[in-house]
């Protein structure tokens, strides 16, 4: 059984270069082409505003079965009617979704909660009684709904056959394959009514589909689409992915996922993120932490470290590590940028609690050091002239002995220890948390904490005894930011 879900977007877009990409465009107007499905609408008709009476209005419109079809809304109620309007159908719906987005020629509904499917051709409504609905491509079925923890293979209207829970699409189960690609599934985009204020620019939407929206992997359920005529900018790419999928009780599992944007805007951009999404045995989810957030992808640029600069691992069944790299310039001068971990705590009801403390090398406190977290990605810029003929940044590949240093004295810091050297009095008092109290603090130390500090001893034994660069590596690198 596979643990992989995949879901990609392969976009093709024109983007006005006058845009940037704010974290608003990145999560809820999400900007791609639609010039091949935008000639499905006629350009005339989705600039002009239309109300049908005083309380209902014509939000979007798009082409179904060769007829022009409005999205009405009234009292936060959804329906869908012809040009004429005439009904297809009632305005008493919570969410209508994107035409074939999850079964070609079926419009996905919702009403209470609960999911299902009309067949816009037929006319003919799988009732809304699902708590999500998945693609079922390759199979004899429209789809596949789930009530609870049981699966159906829907056939028809009134057809439904019970699925067993192996090989069915689970989060955790599904194969790692694209099963939503906004360019390929011919998904209909619906375009705004409202009349644009620019003459080149036309708006539309595409709905994501339940099973996709219910992840949250971007903070709004649909991706408004823009498109403007004669500009070759804009978005090339976006990718939605679940990358693991790890047990952590019978009930609860773990899913990590990615969300990838790459574009032109005057330059050349990408946006990554990562998630941490806990989910219960009936794909419900529970609790979603956002792990991390790059731009312009700093993990291509930072090639001189190697691979797999992110990652994440449940070093017990409820302690979550995520390792990245971030600027560190404020809290840490050694380094502009370095290997950083953070820790999160899976709590019984499946919540993911961030843990803080009030060390810069926070995995003294949590985790079992080992030389995963001595190996790291730093670097800092050059301040000096003639160093830029061979390279811009200092990059190392280990912490150096004055890292460790500060990393062991870190410890006996958080718990007030008074330090005798006036070198740590000095390095300690420039921080706010720091409160010298105790002469000794062994007594508050955890057993965790006592091996990490004997392993940061034997450690910085060895480095001074080899010499300190065998184990950092430092040397002259150049970093080209894109654009740069």
């Amino acid at each position: 059984m596979k643990t992989f879900l995949k879901i990609t977007f392969c976009l093709s877009l024109l983007w006005s270069c006058s845009q940037k990409p704010t974290d608003e465009a990145i999560s809820e107007q999400d900007t791609v082409s639609t010039s091949n499905q935008k000639e499905k609408v006629d350009s005339e008709s989705v600039a002009k505003s239309e109300t049908t009476d005083s309380n209902q209005k014509r939000v979007y419109k798009t082409t179904l079965n060769s007829k022009t079809v409005f999205y009405v809304q009234e009292n936060g109620k959804w329906g869908l009617e012809y040009e004429d309007a005439g009904e297809l159908l009632p305005i008493e719906f919570d969410k209508i979704f994107s035409p074939d987005a999850t079964a070609k020629e079926y419009v996905e509904v919702e009403k209470g909660g609960k999911l299902g499917l009309f067949d816009y051709v037929r006319k003919i409504m799988i009732a809304p009684k699902y708590d999500l609905i998945y693609p079922a491509d390759g199979t004899k079925y429209i789809a596949i709904g789930k009530i609870g923890t049981q699966f159906f293979g829907i056939l028809s209207e009134n057809e439904t056959e019970k699925l067993s829970t192996e090989g069915s699409p689970t989060y955790a189960n599904l194969e790692a394959e694209t099963i939503f690609d906004l360019k390929e599934s011919k998904v209909i985009p619906v375009f705004a009514v409202e009349k644009q204020e620019d003459e080149y620019r036309s708006n539309g939407v595409v709905f994501l589909p339940s099973f996709v929206s219910n992840l949250g992997l971007v903070s709004s359920s649909k991706l408004e689409l823009v498109s403007f005529n004669g500009s070759d900018m804009g978005i090339t790419k976006v990718s939605m992915e679940i990358v693991r999928a790890e047990t952590i009780t019978e009930k609860l599992k773990i899913l990590f996922t990615s969300f990838y944007k790459e574009g032109i805007d005057v330059r050349s951009y990408t946006i990554e993120k990562t998630r941490a999404t806990i989910i219960d045995e009936s794909d419900k989810v529970v609790d979603s932490k956002q792990l991390s957030e790059n731009y312009n992808s700093h993990q291509n640029e930072l090639t001189f470290c190697g691979d797999n600069l992110l990652d994440y691992f449940m070093l017990t069944e409820r302690l979550l590590e995520v390792q990245d790299v971030n600027n560190t310039q404020e809290d840490y001068p050694n380094y502009t940028a370095m290997t950083q971990f953070d820790y999160y705590k899976v709590a019984d009801n499946g919540k993911l609690q961030k843990l803080e403390t009030n060390r810069f090398y926070n995995c003294t406190k949590f985790a079992s050091i080992n030389s995963s977290h001595f190996s790291r990605c730093l670097y800092i810029y050059s301040r000096e002239e003639g160093d830029m003929e061979e390279g811009n940044i200092w990059a190392s590949d280990h912490l150096s002995i004055e890292d460790l240093d500060i990393m062991r004295n870190e410890i006996f810091a958080d718990y007030g220890y008074k330090f005798k050297s006036e070198k740590w009095q000095k390095y300690f008092a420039s921080k706010k948390w720091y409160s010298p109290k105790h002469d000794n603090v062994d007594s508050f130390l955890s057993d965790l904490e006592k091996e990490n500090i004997k392993t940061i001893l034997k450690l910085k034994e060895r480095m001074e005894k080899a010499g300190e660069q065998q184990f950092t590596n430092k040397r002259l690198e150049t970093l080209i930011t894109q654009g740069g």
